[in-house]
């Protein structure tokens, strides 16, 4: 005798099977598909050897290089605010959906090919420009890295191995270097090696002047050429014009007299603010500008 009721449960098994895979399928988010009509071409071999190029939101590219070819885009997403959050990014075959890259107003994409490598970098121009930050990604065939860092490019970079670079640096007071840079370690803005190993405080600062509010020691060199110099006590109201840092623990004072004044500086971690301290002295209670402030 056929057991119908046997048969009935075995169905009732897989119809709840079917219903429940077809309603785990909703769930599963659909891939995204990168647009790649009316794409621009970008034939490395018509481009520089190296080379660094603005590429535009929600276009396609069909990248052609040695012997592959690929496409790359980008879509920047807004968020209610209109600040961009996220971004959507496809190079070959790696795609990147919804990747966080910090929330600003405006970011300015570059493509740059160098030394053989390429990346992509997502600038963040501030009005202060040591306030700027820049996302940078290194692309393989296989996978993508990426890490941001606080710096913007003063002016529209043509090159990638002479990019004028705005960098924060050790300052008494505000204050920032212009530094020419290339893409280092895994596309890096990194600074090019000269025989001066100073930071020099750009030019928007040559008239920003420190007043000592009081009486302190500290080491002064003849000239800015000089290497070394001698312990002076300098007297409260002695004036000074920003000169440069070695980005460490030093930073070098301009004097009227054209000497040069060198501060050891130690940064203290603080709540809600951290400080300097300069010389063995809190920076507010060494230079009236700092105090008024």
């Amino acid at each position: 005798m056929i057991d119908y009721k046997k048969y009935i449960l075995i169905l009732c098994i897989f119809i709840v099977g079917a219903i429940f895979i077809s309603c785990e399928k909703e769930k599963l988010p659909e891939k995204k598909e990168f647009l790649t009509e009316n794409a621009i071409t970008l034939d490395y071999s018509q481009m520089p050897k190296n080379f660094i190029i603005k590429v535009e939101d929600k276009q396609p590219y069909f990248i052609v290089k040695e012997n592959e070819s690929f496409y790359f885009g980008i879509n920047m997403k807004e968020d209610s605010t209109g600040d961009y959050g996220t971004i959507d990014i496809k190079w070959n075959e790696i795609e990147l959906e919804d990747y966080d890259v910090l929330r600003v107003g405006s970011r300015t994409p570059y493509l740059i090919s160098y030394n053989g490598r390429d990346y992509f970098y997502l600038s963040e121009k501030q009005r202060i420009l040591e306030h700027s930050n820049l996302k940078f990604f290194e692309f393989t065939k296989e996978r993508s890295s990426s890490d941001n860092t606080m710096i913007g490019f003063v002016e529209e970079p043509t090159e990638p191995d002479n990019m004028l670079m705005a960098e924060m640096v050790l300052s008494i007071g505000r204050g920032h270097a212009e530094v020419i840079c290339y893409p280092g370690e895994r596309g890096k803005p990194t600074r090019k090696e000269t025989d001066d190993p100073y930071y020099y405080y750009a030019k928007e600062y040559e008239e920003d002047v420190l007043t000592l509010a009081q009486d302190i020691e500290a080491e002064v060199l003849a000239s800015k050429d000089e290497k070394n110099g001698e312990r002076e006590i300098l007297k409260s109201g002695t004036k000074f014009k920003k000169l440069r840092t070695d980005n460490e623990k030093i930073v070098d004072l301009l004097m009227e007299d054209g000497r040069v004044a060198r501060f050891e500086i130690l940064k203290m971690f603080s709540e809600p603010d951290g400080f300097l301290m300069i010389n063995g002295v809190v920076e507010k209670d060494l230079f009236k500008e700092l105090g008024n402030n």
